[in-house]
């Protein structure tokens, strides 16, 4: 069985948090559930408490047996810098990418002679400051940190885990472009909505040449697929489950692909689909869509956030893909699972209705 919640982004800010368990479980109190609990991303800071009392009241544990950190930015890290303060949370694992491991390859990167290695890390220390504090609370617990790159694996049962990307090579190539590591300024496309546009043609506005930030770009994407054969051994099929994207853009997206479909992962036809950066129009395209082909997809997203998700984006998976799409909010959280006990008080998800407006961006379509 597994059973994968998305936790309600921040009142006022978009942010992740997901929580899944895997193995077998129930919601009756006189069963023992045997579970490994995974956590992908924290959401901000106040996400902590929410983290918590869904542990407690639906997964009935106070451990989290991996956490995964798919990038650096405060919508993601900073409710693990708060759980981590709070000794009542056993934490069995983090995986997360430590930049201050990869000084050295990017210093050999630096056109500039006048770098050197401490000024790197403290460049690192300045630009990511929970990330920082977030090592320095692991090691004080002693909590045993590894990295995740492509190809990495975690299996459980019949349900397997996949690193598609970054690659090694790929993140430390993106560290030379972190804040405080160049002068380069990078435009990520547009943000402002200009005119109204006629949402049966949304598909010819999606930008030309999306982009988003080298540090978006350094996440983790995660596949979640079940061994077909795990049972009855008669062929070997993994069937793809869930794709979760961070705030990955489409340079780490098709990488990421193009891994999977060169060791022969399958990800297309995948049950669920994450859209990247709480539904950004910058981070995806028609022909990832089309690539992927997800059945349903799944956003996280402040309810007062009125950029994310993208209108557009919202009725083009809607109108043109005819697919469902859910809104993990402020007030809302959602289940998805499969073979798992259905949960006392939750109905059924409600895909989020088409916008009667839709806007194109300004500049870069």
């Amino acid at each position: 069985m597994i059973e994968v919640d998305f936790l309600p982004a921040s009142q006022t800010q978009s942010g992740d948090c997901i929580l899944l368990r895997l193995g077998a479980f129930s919601y009756d109190l006189r069963q023992r559930n045997n579970q490994t609990v995974i956590m992908i991303d924290s959401g901000f800071s106040g996400c902590s408490d929410d983290i918590k009392r869904h542990l407690s009241k639906y997964y009935r544990t106070s451990r989290i047996d991996y956490v995964f950190i798919t990038h650096p930015d405060a919508d993601h890290i900073s409710g693990l810098n708060k759980l981590l303060d709070d000794t009542s949370i056993d934490i069995g694992r983090v995986l997360i990418h430590d930049p201050w491991n990869h000084v050295n390859s990017v210093f050999s990167r630096t056109q500039d002679g006048r770098r050197t290695r401490k000024s790197i890390e403290g460049n690192f220390e300045e630009t990511l400051t929970v990330l920082d504090q977030i090592f320095e609370k692991i090691e004080k617990r002693s909590i045993p940190t590894q990295e995740a790159f492509a190809g990495g694996t975690l299996r459980f049962g019949e349900y397997e885990l996949t690193i598609l990307g970054p690659s090694r090579g790929y993140y430390e190539g993106l560290l030379t472009h972190f804040p405080g590591m160049d002068n380069e300024k990078r435009m990520c496309g547009a943000s402002i909505y200009e005119e109204e546009i006629d949402w049966r043609v949304v598909d010819k506005f999606f930008l030309k040449n999306p982009d988003t930030s080298p540090k978006n770009n350094t996440s983790m994407i995660i596949l979640i697929s079940r061994n077909m054969s795990y049972f009855n051994g008669l062929f070997d099929k993994k069937e793809p489950l869930f794709l979760f994207t961070g705030d990955a853009g489409m340079e780490a997206l098709w990488k990421a692909l193009s891994f999977a479909a060169e060791h022969k992962i399958l990800v297309m036809g995948c049950k669920y689909m994450q859209l990247p950066h709480h539904g950004s129009l910058k981070n995806v395209n028609a022909a990832l869509f089309g690539f992927v082909n997800a059945e349903e997809y799944m956003v996280s997203a402040s309810s007062v956030d009125l950029e994310h998700p993208s209108r557009l984006l919202v009725n083009y998976i809607r109108g043109i893909l005819g697919k469902p799409l859910y809104h993990i909010n402020d007030s809302t959280m959602m289940q998805f699972g499969f073979g798992c006990p259905s949960r006392p008080g939750w109905g059924c998800a409600i895909p989020k209705p088409m916008f009667s407006k839709v806007f194109k961006l300004k500049g870069g379509v």
